[in-house]
């Protein structure tokens, strides 16, 4: 699907905002509404995004869940204590058997705040606070396999991206002080690369492009948006877009970089040439 068909997705299906659309298979999933009142984890097809199918008990209280690069395993973050304390399951997107059964993937609990794939399927990076310590964790994508911590701090870690196989970023927060920062480690062994102070978004996502180790971010210095070169280490700042700054996408050539912008409660998107 292309950026375009996932924006029909969403329009299409009313009152249905969904966790995760396929990367392959036209199929999303998402919490939906149960004829008993309770907000349980669906499945549906794209090309009938009302038809919902309950794939989990409706007691099953799901914070998340994200598909596999191919489809085939969806991981889910469930809590059973009522607590906000997760752990990490994940189910076989193929399976005919309703509910869908369930495998444990992680050995301590805690509280969700992000979750992506890496690019094979072989991990999942996990962003979870745990009492006093935020970490992100690289879980391995088989069960009785022990998680590995990549990064630990006291700053919140709200979102991390995975699109590159030789490099994770995270946007970390601090709600001290106000300051973020993107956040490029190595997914190997956890060593940071680089630093990058941001403009306080909290609701702007910057994905890698899928060609070169490139990923947008919106400067600290005066708000614009920027792209950054983890092979150069340059800086390009991109042409001015009006609004507050929300997601970015890039078609599959990683030519064309898609913005989204909020200027009075109204959406635009905007389409860059970052090679012209």
């Amino acid at each position: 699907m292309d950026l375009f068909e996932k924006i029909k997705l969403i329009i299409e299906t009313q009152g249905y905002n969904p966790f995760d659309i396929g990367n392959k298979k036209p199929i999303a999933t998402g919490l939906f509404l149960t004829p008993n009142g309770a907000m349980s984890l669906h499945m549906a097809s794209l090309d009938r995004p009302n038809d919902h199918e309950l794939i989990l008990p409706e007691d099953t209280f799901v914070y998340d869940a994200k598909f596999s690069p191919d489809d085939s395993w969806l991981v889910v973050p469930i809590d059973y204590s009522g607590k906000e304390l997760h752990d990490l399951h994940r189910i076989p997107v193929g399976s005919s058997k309703r509910p869908v059964p369930l495998e444990k993937l992680s050995e301590q609990p805690g509280r969700t705040l992000f979750l992506d794939w890496s690019p094979d399927g072989s991990n999942i990076a996990w962003a979870v606070s745990r009492q006093k310590t935020n970490q992100v964790v690289k879980q391995p994508n088989k069960t009785g396999k022990a998680e590995y911590i990549l990064w630990s701090g006291e700053e919140m870690a709200f979102l991390v991206q995975w699109e590159h196989p030789d490099y994770l970023k995270l946007t970390k927060a601090d709600g001290r002080t106000n300051q973020y920062h993107d956040v490029v480690i190595d997914p190997k062994t956890g060593e940071i690369i680089l630093t990058l102070p941001i403009a306080p978004l909290n609701y702007y996502k910057g994905c890698w492009n899928p060609k070169k180790p490139i990923f947008p971010y919106v400067s600290l210095d005066d708000g614009r948006l920027s792209l950054y070169d983890m092979e150069s280490n340059e800086s390009l700042q991109l042409p001015e877009i009006k609004g507050e700054l929300e997601v970015t996408a890039w078609d599959a050539t990683g030519v064309h970089l898609f913005v989204s912008a909020t200027v009075d409660a109204r959406d635009t998107i905007y389409s860059i040439d970052v090679e012209s």
